[in-house]
């Protein structure tokens, strides 16, 4: 046949670097799904619903799929497949895989059809501590960009790192993580409640232990969910500015400063408005941008962040921070966390770097004359930006010196200023 095509392919560490279904009852045996990096995919010539028709001379037409497996699997490093393009009969065989398994299994069960995605990981995952992985696991660190090659399954997906040639692994999927961390909150909530409930029998001995914990269950029940980090969508564009710097935690005023201070050229703040009064030794557009009203714009999200002191408005607009990025230099805040948000919205993507104490020891000697209570609660608040804030860090950065901290910080502005990064597909969800 004229659209059959000849296909020359030489195996990889990992295989041909495709998947097929079909093969069973009579069905024909697709192609369905193209490992990006594969030797398929560099080849360019093979496609998702290409029907195969021969393996190295062997007729494919009406082998089963254990058949076709094991000629593709076979001793030949060096592999001549023939394949025609076959898309209407592949559609059609997807439909009735899916109408099958909906019939037989129900809606519950997800079709076996292939998803593909970017995600950063929002937390990290150590392979070797899961007690049923069905295979080999593929360990990350919070922050680590993942291509995911294959969604299909429920509890695991096939994953490769982004920054390594490494081979393809297993990770949780965003439900398996989930179901356990809410199982696991559910049992520690309960044994809480058990203990509390032994306290109230003893108070009130003619009320039964069992009722006091079925009625307190059903409240934790009635809660609100807290959202569980898992995986974030993300996309990589191009960036042709200097991207505006957040420093949050430990030592920030100190750091912000010194970027200042040293490197004019390179970094600048922008001048906040506010809505008080002129000083006569101020200038507007140096000191402050001293305007009328600003409660408008600050409804229109036209500023980062905005606050009231003594009746009037205070806030870093966008349009300022802008303005410092159009001269070409970093535009460095000193905002809070919630800034960050509407940085992205507005497509600034900020380089975000979190300073973390490294322990109580660590502040006091850092600084000679923190008590160790002022240490403590800098600890509890650096623990606190972490736990609310750290999906959106672009960087972490800890020292035994200010000197340490300061060069480390200056690293990472340099490393994250690269052509491409990943950002959040906000409309998008997994």
């Amino acid at each position: 046949m004229d659209n059959v095509r000849t296909i020359f392919l030489t195996k990889g560490p990992n295989g041909l670097g495709f998947n097929i279904i079909g093969g069973e009852g009579g069905e024909k045996i697709f192609i369905s799904f193209i490992a990006p990096g594969g030797p398929a995919h560099v080849c360019g010539e093979l496609q998702k619903g290409d029907q195969l028709i021969s393996v190295d001379g062997v007729c494919m037409r009406n082998a089963n799929h254990d058949d076709a497996v094991r000629g593709l699997k076979g001793p030949n490093q060096d592999v001549t497949l023939q394949v025609l393009y076959n898309r209407e009969e592949y559609k059609c065989f997807e439909s009735k895989m899916k109408a099958y398994k909906e019939k037989v299994f129900g809606k519950m069960i997800r079709t076996c059809e292939k998803k593909s995605f970017y995600v950063r990981a929002l937390f990290s995952y150590n392979p070797f501590k899961e007690n049923d992985l069905p295979g080999r696991g593929l360990g990350f660190k919070c922050n680590d960009i993942l291509y995911v090659i294959n969604a299909s399954d429920e509890d695991w997906w096939q994953a490769k790192m982004m920054d390594e040639h490494g081979d393809v692994g297993l990770i949780p999927s965003k439900s398996r993580i989930e179901k356990k961390k809410r199982s696991r909150e559910r049992s520690v909530k309960f044994e809480q409640l058990k203990r509390r409930s032994l306290t109230l029998s003893r108070k009130f001995p003619f009320v039964k232990n069992q009722d006091i914990i079925i009625e307190q269950q059903e409240i934790i029940y009635e809660e609100k969910s807290e959202i569980i980090l898992t995986y974030e969508l993300v996309d990589q564009i191009a960036v042709d500015y200097k991207r505006p710097i957040v420093v949050l935690g430990f030592l920030r005023n100190r750091i912000i400063e010194d970027l200042l201070s040293e490197l004019p050229d390179t970094f600048a703040s922008c001048v906040p408005h506010t809505t008080r009064r002129r000083r006569p030794n101020e200038i507007d557009g140096q000191d402050y941008h001293f305007v009328e009203s600003m409660e408008e714009d600050i409804k229109n999200n036209k500023f980062i962040e905005a606050g009231k002191f003594n009746e009037n408005f205070y806030g870093t607009s966008l349009e300022a921070v802008k303005d410092i990025v159009k001269k070409g230099k970093y535009c460095i805040l000193d905002v809070s966390g919630s800034a960050i948000k509407r940085l992205q919205k507005a497509q600034m993507h900020p380089i975000v770097i979190f300073v973390k104490p490294k322990s109580l020891d660590s502040i006091r000697e850092i600084n000679k004359r923190t008590t160790e209570s002022e240490a403590l609660k800098m600890l509890e608040k650096s623990a606190s930006i972490e736990e609310e804030f750290s999906r959106y860090f672009t960087s972490v950065v800890e020292g035994d010196t200010p000197e340490d901290i300061y060069q480390q910080v200056k690293k990472e502005i340099g490393e994250q200023t690269v052509p491409k990064i990943w950002v959040p597909i906000k409309d998008l969800q997994l």
